[in-house]
């Protein structure tokens, strides 16, 4: 009682049967909703019977005054036996909260995705810049590239998850301030950022910019 009196507030919980899955949902200051949980881990046990087919709906007929056969009695329903499914290709049982989400998954439309795929591979360089495309002047470089010839390259992506975005990380080198600096560890990169930058100024830049 003193556990559900600091929880709820109020000493019900103690007097909820012991039965699984019993217990009481409190929302705010509305009164206790009391509930009982399905055990959904559990393995799901498919119910075989008879699959009793739908009857057909009656048919509507011009009215006439002339005489009318009498319609045949309806036959009786069709039992065809349900066969039991096949078994999970894995040879693993199906839990109960499985086979419901498989069932759901493409009823109603999709929902929102609160976060944007994971970054498991880097993006290369070809993913960073526009199509490139042959240039009489210039030879092969970016299409389209809003900072051609303005020593600014992408090198990256910033993940700004909270604001579900993602950006392009690019290097300025114009101006005064235009120098870059690379530390890291071992095996943390380096190199690959080296060649990244060297590659995406080649890409968007003459020799002579």
């Amino acid at each position: 009682a003193m556990e559900s009196r600091g929880v709820l507030g109020v000493p019900d919980a103690y007097r909820l049967p012991s039965q699984p899955g019993s217990g009481y949902l409190k929302s705010g200051v509305e009164e206790l909703t009391r509930f009982r949980a399905a055990f959904v881990s559990g393995t799901y046990e498919h119910r075989s019977g008879p699959a009793v087919q739908a009857r057909a709906a009656g048919q509507v007929v011009p009215w006439t005054t002339e005489w009318v056969a009498p319609r045949p009695a309806p036959e009786a329903p069709e039992e065809t036996a349900e066969t039991e499914p096949a078994p999970d290709e894995r040879g693993e049982e199906r839990s109960l909260l499985a086979t419901a989400l498989d069932r759901l998954r493409d009823a109603g439309p999709p929902a929102h995705q609160v976060w944007l795929p994971p970054l498991d591979t880097p993006p290369s360089l070809d993913q960073l810049l526009p199509p490139l495309a042959p240039h009489p002047e210039h030879g092969l470089t970016t299409v389209g590239w809003a900072g051609r010839g303005s020593l600014s390259v992408p090198v990256g992506i910033v993940d700004r998850p909270f604001d579900q975005v993602r950006d392009l990380l690019t290097v300025d080198l114009s101006g005064a301030g235009g120098h870059v600096a690379i530390a890291g560890g071992p095996q943390s990169g380096k190199s690959t950022v080296v060649r990244t930058l060297i590659s995406a100024l080649a890409l968007t830049h003459s020799p002579r910019e």
